[in-house]
């Protein structure tokens, strides 16, 4: 069922970023890339008014997942617009994700690259998949970074996920973005790739007093 309204957070000629009004503690985003072939909508949200959005920017290509724990509403949405839902091998089988469609390497003729990051030592079992898109400069990251307030930790502007602050996703490091799209905050637009280079650099050290409670909370809320 999608939410009341639509809160559209950023636009740019990569295409636009939005979310439901109102969205709290998590700060949930999804994002709708602006391909040749259409557009291209990560881990999507759904709300009243989003069609008519889309539908000003073009026509919809497909639906990505990026992390394997939830689907968000991206089954109704890509069968509303008779797309497909698709997501990278890496990301397991996704049981009861529903029908989907899956990738290796770039996603179609897109140019969206993927890069799977892989959970380590205790957190072996996450299993996530970013996307670059080269041409653009523009870097997508659905979990392990991001800008809601229990990401961060001092005066970060952009933060690792709780769950993953001791083992920082190293794949993300050296990307240089101009943009980077998270599925939890704001885009970063301002020098995204020294903040994310600095973080997966920095981030582990960063721990402070409380750290261990906001992964808790942060896992029971990835239930």
């Amino acid at each position: 069922m999608a939410t009341v309204g639509i809160e559209v957070v950023a636009r740019g000629d990569w295409g636009l970023a939005w979310r439901p009004p109102g969205e709290g503690y998590m700060r949930r985003a999804s994002h709708a890339l602006a391909a040749e072939e259409g557009l291209w909508l990560v881990d999507p949200i759904d709300v009243d008014g989003l069609d008519a959005e889309l539908a000003s920017r073009g026509t919809v290509a497909g639906c990505v997942l990026t992390i394997d724990r939830h689907a968000r509403d991206a089954q109704p949405i890509a069968a509303r617009h008779g797309v497909a839902v698709h997501a990278h091998e890496a990301l397991g089988s996704m049981r009861r994700r529903g029908p989907l469609t899956r990738f290796t390497g770039a996603l179609g003729t897109s140019g969206l690259e993927s890069i799977p990051l892989p959970g380590r030592g205790a957190g072996r079992w996450w299993r996530e998949c970013a996307l670059r898109w080269h041409d653009r400069r523009v870097l997508v990251v659905g979990e392990s970074v991001g800008r809601a307030p229990y990401f961060l930790i001092g005066d970060e502007v952009l933060g690792l996920h709780p769950l993953r602050r001791t083992t920082p996703p190293q794949e993300l490091a050296g990307q240089a973005p101009e943009t980077l799209l998270v599925g939890h905050g704001d885009p970063l637009t301002q020098d995204a790739a020294a903040a994310l280079d600095d973080l997966i650099a920095n981030g582990r050290s960063r721990r402070t007093f409380g750290w261990r409670a906001r992964s808790a909370l942060a896992a029971w809320q990835a239930r």
